[in-house]
């Protein structure tokens, strides 16, 4: 192994105990080893600023931003409460909740989603005495399997398929 290799690996040694310790915002974490790593000679600034052109990441990035005025808008906080008022967790409850959440993941990234959802979550199982994993696990499934059904419901699918771009392939169709 070569003095750079064992440099890099050190760093993401280093980089990885950050994260797990919490210690430092992660993008704090995760960009200040990008520069260290740019400044070093380890990488260049086109392979830095590589992954900022995908297609992907940047659709990932509008839809966070159209999450986050939809959750301001406090739309997600009205519906939900709307269709969890007097309720207690059940079948039929959890049913009445993913169903919609299933399909509004489909057309709006899912990771924003749960983002948005887990606070009014938390609140109403405070509220009601309810251990909030009952909701918390089956939301976060129920966004997955939504964010599956089109390309730009999970971030994944918006990323293979700027890959698959970049490769010369077709990607995906909107609805894969």
């Amino acid at each position: 192994m070569g003095l750079a290799a064992g440099f890099v690996l050190l760093c993401l040694l280093g980089m990885v105990t950050l994260l797990i310790r919490d210690i430092v915002r992660p993008e704090l974490v995760v960009s200040s080893f990008m520069l260290l790593f740019l400044l070093t000679g380890i990488i260049s600034p086109q392979e830095a600023l590589q992954g900022f052109s995908n297609e992907g990441l940047i659709t990932i990035a509008l839809l966070f931003i159209l999450a986050g005025s939809i959750d301001k808008s406090g739309v997600m906080e009205t519906i939900f409460k709307k269709v969890i008022s007097g309720s207690r967790p059940n079948k039929i409850f959890l049913l009445k909740l993913l169903a919609p959440l299933s399909i509004c993941s489909a057309f709006l990234n899912n990771t924003p989603i749960v983002v948005m959802l887990t606070p009014i979550i938390r609140n109403w199982c405070r509220e009601h005495n309810v251990s909030p994993s009952k909701l918390l696990i089956p939301i976060s499934y129920a966004t997955i399997l939504g964010g599956m059904m089109t390309i730009m419901g999970t971030s994944t699918n918006l990323v293979v398929h700027g890959m698959m771009v970049e490769q010369g392939e077709d990607g995906f169709s909107f609805f894969n």
